[in-house]
């Protein structure tokens, strides 16, 4: 029996500029027998390469996925025909037994599980973000018999309040961070703390919320600086109209620097002292938050999608979403005061520890794997 887990046509198998679904199946398969197949790859993650499979044709499926038109018969009628020829690689390879283990991608499990059926091999769906609420009543019936895991209890709810009484076969597997990469130091007191913030710079992520709040730090003479890690895609420094406003409206306390990845990423949250995660959408878990517990650092976020669930533990103050007035006072509260900083600290990593390794989320998912294949 093999495992397959199968990235999204848009998403790497790399360290550098894969996003968080490449990082949570590189973790937790990690020591497995599993088989990563993805669109492209490259050595960053240290796999063996017997374990990887490139799907070229899968990468170009993008681009014709994005020039048809949105919606209808056709539409489902030309993805069922393209999406076959990129992953007859794949298809070929699988026997008996088997399982393909596809993240993100409804419409793809539909499709593939018509396939597969013959084949005696079993398929899961792995949800990271919202779920679609436009499938078709063929769609919504063939999913009903397929296992789906959610990286949050939200999002879980969220669907199923969305299809009521539908899914039959439901988990929630929760995202991690990597202690071998990050992890606290110990450091002196700042005279001027530093607050961060890592990930896509795009609206959704709230980084126009922080730089507003940051502001409001500067006009209330509040001592503190803020660093802006990411870019509008993973591996990309981007002027996108989003970035270049960014740009333009950020506060002489903040800099705007770039896209980061890996171990320089891991080094320069343990330089920080605050992590601020202002979500303006309903983000579905986080990651980023779970790699800035890990590193030590008190969270501020947004009270939104499965946030709370990350920070139910301790380690971090939710604010109001979209309220730059709200976030610079949970901003201003923790950048006075060195010891709250240090109490958030402990709870951060002391959570971290408990619930959000890989070795727990990978232990949780091989139970999960076990109860598919029962």
């Amino acid at each position: 029996m093999t495992v397959y887990h199968l990235l999204t046509e848009a998403e790497p198998f790399s360290d550098v500029d894969g996003g968080a679904i490449s990082r949570w199946v590189a973790n937790t398969v990690r020591g497995t027998e599993c088989v990563v197949a993805c669109p492209n790859s490259d050595d960053s993650w240290r796999f063996p390469r017997n374990q990887i499979l490139d799907l070229p044709d899968w990468r170009r499926f993008r681009v014709y996925r994005d020039a048809l038109p949105r919606g209808g018969r056709f539409l489902n009628y030309m993805v069922e025909i393209g999406v076959l020829n990129p992953l007859k690689v794949l298809v070929k390879r699988l026997s008996d037994g088997d399982v393909v283990w596809i993240h993100n991608r409804p419409w793809l499990a539909v499709r593939l599980s018509r396939i597969t059926r013959s084949l005696g091999v079993k398929i899961v769906l792995h949800m990271h973000n919202t779920f679609p609420v436009n499938l078709t009543r063929r769609e919504i019936l063939v999913l009903s018999e397929i296992p789906i895991v959610f990286c949050s209890d939200f999002l879980s709810k969220q669907t199923k309040d969305a299809y009521p009484g539908v899914l039959q076969s439901t988990y929630t597997l929760y995202n991690g961070a990597d202690e071998q990469r990050f992890y606290a130091e110990t450091k002196s007191e700042a005279e001027v703390p530093q607050i961060v913030f890592t990930g896509r710079l795009v609206a959704e992520k709230g980084v126009h919320i922080l730089l507003a709040a940051m502001r409001v730090l500067s006009e209330r003479g509040v001592r503190a600086t803020c660093k802006v890690f990411g870019g509008a895609t993973f591996g990309s420094n981007q002027m996108t109209p989003y970035v270049r406003l960014l740009h333009k409206m950020k506060p002489d306390n903040t800099e705007i620097a770039g896209y980061v990845a890996g171990e320089e990423l891991a080094r320069l949250l343990r330089q920080a002292d605050v992590f601020c995660c202002p979500s303006a959408w309903q983000e579905p878990f986080g990651m980023v938050i779970t790699e800035a517990l890990a590193s030590g650092l008190p969270v501020v976020a947004s009270r939104v999608g499965g946030i709370p669930e990350i920070l139910r533990y301790g380690g971090g103050k939710l604010v109001s979403s979209n309220d730059p007035e709200a976030l610079a006072d949970a901003l201003a509260e923790l950048v006075a005061s060195g010891a709250y900083r240090e109490r958030l600290s402990k709870e951060a990593q002391s959570s971290f520890r408990a619930h959000f390794t890989w070795r727990h989320i990978q232990d949780r998912y091989l139970q999960i794997l076990e109860e598919v294949m029962a």
